[in-house]
């Protein structure tokens, strides 16, 4: 995350945001930013990123060579006040069970990717607080793969829909995760856009807005991003369709859902929603995947995630009503932070990206700014 994506983010009515994947160096600079208000936003929830040390590694944190020094990189990061640790896929399973106690005993929730030659039923019984990616989710019933190559990606274009929804393993499977109150944070887009993407053609996913970008930034979404073969392109069309699917499947079984972004956040997580509706899941209940629910998770519900007396201003005003139409979301005329107030069409045209919807006028203190503090 940088200056611009936390202007895209807000003007986007997107205030307060939760990291989980960042060094601690660069989310420490940037939470430093925020309070010294060099960077405009809300608050920011961190999850400290590990994974173990071999070729595969993701290095956006710390890796481990050991499970008593994975317990102590938890250490580390609870002294430093992060809320939760995020795993990747390179983790030994039989290290999860006795780090996730670690993890709890050090007041923090754990949260990631299900690790290579492990199921997500396996990892939620050993601890596992939240899932990462809907991938996951299908790869349980795949077998224990090699989860840190492609085949987390290709297996799901290729077999996902073959996936039988209504079978009482997928049910039990569900059931599990609402009784335990494991959360889901799907980042469906990311996935139904790597799906469905073509050579040469615009990412459907994000086609309604592409026009509105810089010319830089629309050529990142032209283009496939897996080789896809000939004989699998109705495999993948249709497997794109089971991502949908399974949502719903998550929200009949009550599974506590968290709506992510794992992209351009400001964009990304606005069609996420979009997705869930289309899925069929309540607009209602769409929006708490991205509002109350997310700030139950991170225990911050008494000050933000609804409106009532008491808590934070965090406040977007929209063109029309997102119960009945979803897309209104895209359509912000005014976003308040605090007593911050900021108007998206200008934040949007600082960036160069051509605003959704004309923002609402508003008195200005300091005309040369974007926002102004309420005396």
């Amino acid at each position: 995350m940088y200056k611009k994506n936390t202007q895209d983010a807000l003007a986007a009515g997107i205030i307060n945001v939760r990291d989980i994947g960042n060094t601690h160096e660069n989310i420490s600079r940037i939470a430093g930013m925020y309070e010294s208000e060099q960077i405009i936003g809300g608050d920011l929830f961190r999850a400290g990123f590990m994974d173990r040390e071999s070729e595969n590694a993701m290095r956006m944190g710390k890796t481990a060579d050991s499970l008593e020094e994975a317990k102590e990189i938890v250490e580390w990061y609870a002294e430093r006040g992060y809320q939760q640790i995020k795993t990747y896929s390179s983790m030994e399973p039989e290290w999860i069970a006795p780090l996730a106690k670690h993890i709890h005993d050090n007041g923090m929730r754990l949260s990631g990717h299900i690790p290579a030659f492990m199921t997500a039923k396996e990892a939620v019984d050993a601890g596992f607080d939240e899932i990462q990616h809907i991938n996951m989710l299908f790869l349980n019933f795949m077998g224990k793969l090699d989860t840190r190559k492609k085949l987390r990606f290709t297996e799901i274009g290729e077999h996902a829909h073959e996936l039988d929804l209504e079978s009482k393993e997928v049910a039990a499977f569900l059931d599990k995760l609402a009784e335990k109150g494991t959360v889901v944070d799907a980042t469906t887009t990311v996935f139904s856009s790597m799906l469905l993407r073509q050579p040469g053609k615009v990412d459907p996913e994000f086609a309604d807005i592409t026009d509105h970008l810089p010319v830089n930034i629309q050529r990142t979404f032209v283009g496939a991003e897996l080789d896809v073969k000939p004989e699998h392109r109705d495999d993948y069309d249709l497997s794109a369709e089971a991502l949908l699917a399974m949502m719903l499947k998550l929200h009949e079984h009550k599974v506590t859902m968290v709506a992510g972004s794992d992209g351009i956040p400001g964009f990304t997580l606005l069609r996420e929603l979009e997705l869930y509706a289309k899925a069929g899941i309540p607009n209602i209940d769409v929006l708490r995947t991205a509002t109350l629910v997310p700030a139950q998770v991170m225990g911050a519900d008494e000050y933000t995630g609804s409106i009532a007396v008491g808590k934070n201003a965090d406040l977007v005003l929209l063109e029309g009503n997102p119960l009945e139409d979803i897309t209104a979301l895209r359509r912000t005329a005014l976003v308040l932070e605090g007593q911050n107030m900021y108007r998206p069409d200008e934040l949007y045209t600082a960036l160069g990206i051509k605003p959704f919807h004309p923002s609402v006028p508003f008195e200005l203190n300091n005309t040369t700014t974007v926002a102004t503090k309420s005396e």
